[in-house]
């Protein structure tokens, strides 16, 4: 997926607010996953990431933020808007993100 110049503002605009990692940005509408995650958390992810580069928006899964003290399931990066899949346990994070059943 190529970018615009305004396109590529409006991500440059989610990573600063957000304090993704920049290096993150090597990896947008890649699926990445960890081996601890159940595959219902993991195709979660596919579902949603495959919507989102359908529809032309480019995003992050398993993102770090800037001191790798957080990483997010899935970032879009025209909205900013944060997911994080879940399984069935608490769910606790107050930094607005979004819970996602799956």
């Amino acid at each position: 997926m190529k970018l615009t110049r305004k396109e590529w503002s409006k991500v440059w605009k989610v990573v600063n607010e957000k304090d993704i990692d920049p290096h993150e940005l090597d990896h947008i509408n890649q699926i990445r996953h960890h081996p601890g995650e159940t595959i219902e958390h993991l195709m979660g992810k596919v579902k949603k990431s495959r919507e989102l580069y359908q529809r032309g928006i480019p995003h992050l899964t398993e993102a770090h933020n800037n001191h790798h003290t957080r990483k997010y399931d899935l970032v879009n990066l025209f909205t900013g808007e944060i997911e994080e899949f879940e399984t069935g346990k608490s769910y606790d994070k107050n930094d607005g993100s979004v819970k996602v059943n799956v």
